[in-house]
Order: structure tokens, then sequence, then C-alpha cells
């Protein structure tokens, strides 16, 4: 059986607050003052370490959302003790809906809207994923160089492992990691990538540079797997 199209749009939204670092479920039941109330998606969050809760709810409607709509949430929102409710919808909302929002905790919005306004606050939560990424990837290829005692490593690599690969895994992945501190930190255009060939990849969005440094970690991981699988791991020294 086909999902109701009202279900899909729920999820959409879910996973749009998902993908900005937050939690969100779809048809939960919270308790409030007064009683139960089932939210289409609640989500959750922390501003400053301090938790929040956003109870959203989706008009997947082929008409202009009204005002009682705008009420009703503003009252779930206060039993809850919700910090906002967002009323969604792709149709718009009527004029009184718009009058009375002003008014109240009560956001209106669509997921097309959200996700165009957040835009730049996914490319900066991705650019911080693929810094940590960028961490361990490095770590892993370290991992793969023959340890002697405990305060140094030497510069050969397990027998096995080809140098002539593992230089431009670390080439590359440095490069990406320095591009994306300098897009965080609002320098750009900014180097990201000097592919084999010479090819030199600068870029002058926050964006553009997270998704050409997920192009790097994902041809990375696939180099790192390969070396991992061949590695034969020697016995420390004394």
């Amino acid at each position: 059986m086909p999902k109701p199209a009202w279900k899909t749009y729920q999820e959409e939204a879910a996973a749009l607050f998902c993908s900005l670092g937050m939690d969100a479920s779809t048809s939960e039941v919270l308790e409030g003052a007064r009683g139960k109330h089932e939210i289409d998606v609640a989500v959750r969050t922390r501003r400053a370490g301090i938790a929040q809760l956003w109870v959203v709810e989706c008009k997947y409607w082929k008409r202009r959302v009204g005002k009682d709509r705008v009420l009703v949430l503003a009252e779930v929102a206060a039993d809850l003790g919700a910090d906002r409710g967002l009323l969604l919808s792709e149709s718009g909302f009527q004029a009184g809906a718009v009058r009375v929002a002003r008014s109240s905790n009560v956001t209106l919005s669509s997921i097309s809207d959200l996700r165009e306004n957040a835009a730049e606050e996914k490319a900066e939560l991705d650019a911080k994923i693929a810094l940590k990424r960028i961490s361990l990837m490095l770590e892993r290829v370290r991992l793969l160089r023959n340890p002697v005692g405990y305060a140094r490593w030497e510069s050969r690599m397990l027998p096995g492992v080809d140098t002539s690969v593992t230089i431009p895994i670390v080439g590359r992945l440095s490069l990406a990691q320095k591009g994306l501190e300098n897009a965080l930190a609002g320098i750009l255009p900014t180097l990201v990538d000097a592919r084999p060939g010479g090819t030199s990849v600068v870029l002058d969005t926050l964006r553009a540079v997270a998704d050409a440094a997920e192009a790097v970690l994902m041809w990375a991981e696939q180099e790192i797997i390969t070396q991992e699988e061949i590695a034969v791991t020697e016995v420390p020294g004394p």
C-alpha cells in the first residue's frame, strides 16, 4: 500500500531537521500539563547548552492554512512548554494565519523555504563533520607505518603498503583539511584539492568546499581500505 502523501511530507520535514544536526521524530505522543498531544514532528536540539523542544505541524494541503491551525498549535506548544511551534505548508497561509503568528511563538514556513534558509547552516555542519573525518583518516594512514618503541614512528610503511599511494592520500586530505578550515573562517576562495595530473580545485563557497572535501574523503576511504587489507603488521622493536 503506497505511503500517504501527508506522511511522506512529515518524514521529509524530520529528515531536514536531522540533516541540521537535530533530533527529530514523527508522530510522537507528548504529555503536557493538560493532556497528551500527538505531534507530527518533534524536534529536539540544544542552543547555548540549553535543551529545546520544537513542535512541528505539517499541513500537506492544496489550500492555504487558516488562523485556526495557528491558534491550536500555539496552545499545544504552550501546554508542552515547547520553545517554538512550526507550521509547515507548501500551499501558503491565509492573511489571518500570518497575523496571528506574528503575536505568538509559532513560525509559518514550508520545507522548501526551510531548506533554502538553512542551506548555509547545513554547509557549515557538513564542513565540520568532514574535518573530523579527515582527522580520523589521517590517523588510519599513520597506523600503516611500522611502529618502533613507544615514542616515535618509522618513516617507512608496513610491508605491502604502497608509499606512492599513501603519500597522495595524506597530501589530498591535508589540502582538503586546510581548505575546510579556511572556508569556515570565511577565507574564500580557497584551495581544496590538487588532483593527480596537476589539476587544482579552488572554490569560493562553503557549500562547494564541503562537497569537494566529501569527494576527497570518498576517494581516500577506498584507497585506505585497500592499503589496510594488504598491510602486514610487524612486531614493535625493543
